[in-house]
């Protein structure tokens, strides 16, 4: 809390429309690799978290291979996420041919004495010659130098202390190959897999020093990137995710069931979910609702994801592969959910009932089923 408050009094905050980086007092702005540094992060975070289109794309030093920006998935988007978002640079140290800079991410809520600390971040941006700046993907920098292993299509990134589990790895290559036959997508020749022992390892893998919530694993299906928490070898879900890489442009409510009805959710198997979800259901007094369900993907995970997949059964069972791959492509990341039950509904094309409205009977019933398995 002392650290917030000595952030907000050192200033460098446009409280106009989009807001920069304030700056603690101990970042040495007569460095002038730091100046360099901290204007090329300040553009990131304007253009990338405010009102401002465009901006600072990442740069791997190495290979031109991960194109995604790892923060996207962790850090709120938008001037209407971050309204309540503010940033301070924490420390921005010379390394070599690399400053660090390290930000600390916090919220303001009405009402509530003290900020809520959301991230601190670790950035590293390359001084190149003549004066040009440019922001590193942090996996890329983290996971270098670290021991690596192929298997078929994956490159399994592993600690030092860690022997890898050859029969386990021919398995997950085992299933890709069969989602991309099943659903005739692309095989994933190239990908991969960086195996973390805990989820805040996971966590500074990305670049993230502290997160209020980390997860268990992440997929950037563009850079075919995995990072798994779960200290193996298997992680369907995730890598779905990989296989189904062309349709990650869709609505994540179907991107994500596509994941769960083919890959489960964790270490749960589609089976078990949609039973977990089931007995969810029964202990609530009032029926949820649909809509409230898919706009509250947090709140509401267990349901969220399950109803999810269970669309994708929906799907697969009156219309196959083809039918699954086809809805990815009526939706996109912008469609309203009233606009995804609509195309849900008109996919699913029975004439007895629609998705939407017998989701509820249809999870109960397959959640009895499966129990009775």
């Amino acid at each position: 809390l002392l650290l917030v408050s000595i952030g907000l009094m050192s200033g460098g905050v446009c409280w106009g429309i989009v807001r920069e980086p304030a700056v603690m007092a101990r970042v040495d702005l007569g460095n002038e690799s730091v100046v360099g540094a901290l204007e090329v992060w300040k553009l990131y975070v304007v253009s990338r978290y405010g009102d401002v289109g465009g901006g600072v794309e990442w740069y791997n030093p190495y290979e031109d291979k991960m194109t995604e920006d790892v923060y996207d998935i962790w850090l709120p988007k938008g001037s209407s996420a971050m309204s309540d978002v503010y940033t301070v640079v924490l420390s921005a140290e010379p390394s070599e041919d690399y400053v660090v800079v390290r930000t600390l991410w916090y919220s303001r809520i009405e009402g509530d004495l003290y900020p809520a600390t959301l991230a601190i971040t670790r950035t590293y941006v390359e001084v190149v010659s003549g004066g040009v700046f440019r922001l590193c993907n942090p996996v890329v920098m983290s996971t270098h130098g670290m021991k690596r292993r192929s298997v078929g299509g994956l490159s399994y990134v592993l600690g030092k202390d860690y022997k890898l589990n050859y029969a386990a790895a021919e398995r997950m290559i085992g299933y890709c190959d069969s989602l991309s036959a099943l659903y005739d997508v692309e095989d994933v020749r190239e990908c991969t897999f960086v195996i973390a022992g805990s989820k805040d390892e996971l966590a500074l893998l990305c670049g993230i020093e502290y997160y209020a919530s980390p997860p268990i694993g992440l997929a950037y299906p563009r850079s075919r990137l995995l990072l798994s928490s779960l200290g193996n070898e298997w992680y369907p879900h995730e890598m779905a995710h990989i296989v189904f890489r062309q349709y990650s442009g869709t609505h994540s409510f179907l991107f994500e069931g596509l994941a769960v009805y083919v890959g489960g959710s964790i270490r749960d198997s589609y089976k078990e979910l949609i039973q977990k979800a089931g007995r969810e259901l029964r202990q609530r007094d009032v029926k949820p609702d649909l809509k409230e369900i898919m706009g509250n993907p947090v709140s509401e995970s267990l349901l969220y994801y399950a109803i999810a997949g269970l669309v994708i059964h929906g799907i697969y069972d009156a219309h196959g592969a083809s039918g699954v791959k086809k809805i990815m492509t009526e939706v996109n990341s912008s469609s309203t959910v009233e606009e995804i039950i609509y195309v849900i509904d008109k996919k699913y094309d029975r004439a007895d009932y629609s998705l939407s409205s017998s989701w509820y009977s249809t999870l109960l019933m397959y959640a009895d089923k499966y129990s009775n398995q």
